[in-house]
């Protein structure tokens, strides 16, 4: 199994002979991104040079998990495009041809992989969704998730090769809090799992908080958010559970 990092929440996966991609985010120019998602590192791969594709797996519709580029994508190389409704109906107007919408629940099997849908609390997004991929190694992608006991119920009899989690979120102070999972609750969520190795994600882009408690936000790439996720690390090792940091452009073979 092969994770290549595009950037934040986008990873390319090879597992069972397919390549998946997840939250395709290629964005990096205009308004609207460098004003709500501006990217600290460089995109890892450009959209029109992705060669293949099989299977889009998206948590949901913000600006920094999925784009018009990645519809293209889909469309020009015949991916299946899997994700709650609503991404379902922006697939469709997009002209993408093969799309499975899932819910919790759910499950969908493509060639020897089977994929189902993960609860997720994002409280502004009201149909996120994580993913469980069972192949020949199993996978679970997080999305943007609030740490829920609810999602802890629902993995607790998996055995989770390797966890993806969401270490950066939104604080919203009328929305009673964060919005997702730092690097803090992202400890407890792993811990309650049990993941062999956990990588973690969604640390691209300015202006979410990598660390509620210590005040930390992503700003642009610097030593304290490397000393973060390194600390991050080393918590869950001495937890037993493995961790990697992959940045935007670096790939890990499991």
């Amino acid at each position: 199994m092969k994770i290549f990092a595009v950037g934040h929440s986008t990873f390319k996966l090879e597992l069972n002979g397919q390549v998946i991609f997840t939250d395709p985010w290629f964005g990096t120019s205009g308004f609207v991104n460098r004003l709500f998602a501006r990217r600290i590192f460089p995109v890892g791969v450009r959209a029109k040079s992705i060669e293949r594709c099989d299977l889009m797996l998206v948590s949901h519709g913000h600006i920094d998990h999925v784009c018009q580029e990645a519809f293209a994508v889909a469309r020009r190389l015949n991916s299946l495009v899997i994700g709650p409704p609503g991404i379902i109906l922006r697939a469709r107007r997009a002209r993408v041809p093969h799309v499975h919408d899932l819910s919790p629940g759910g499950v969908i099997k493509r060639g020897d992989i089977t994929i189902t849908g993960v609860p997720a609390v994002h409280p502004l997004s009201r149909n996120a969704l994580g993913y469980l991929l069972e192949g020949e190694r199993s996978i679970y992608f997080s999305g943007d998730t609030r740490f829920d006991w609810g999602i802890v119920e629902f993995l607790k009899d998996r055995a989770i090769d390797v966890a993806i989690l969401q270490v950066s979120c939104a604080f919203y102070p009328w929305l009673n809090g964060a919005d997702g999972m730092d690097v803090n609750y992202a400890e407890e969520l792993a811990k309650a799992i049990r993941p062999k190795y956990v990588i973690p994600m969604h640390f691209d882009c300015a202006g979410k908080y990598v660390d509620l408690i210590a005040g930390k936000r992503v700003t642009e790439y610097d030593l304290e958010l490397e000393n973060s996720l390194e600390r991050f690390r080393r918590r869950l090792l001495s937890h037993g559970i493995g961790c990697g940091i992959l940045y935007s452009g670096q790939t890990v073979n499991l």
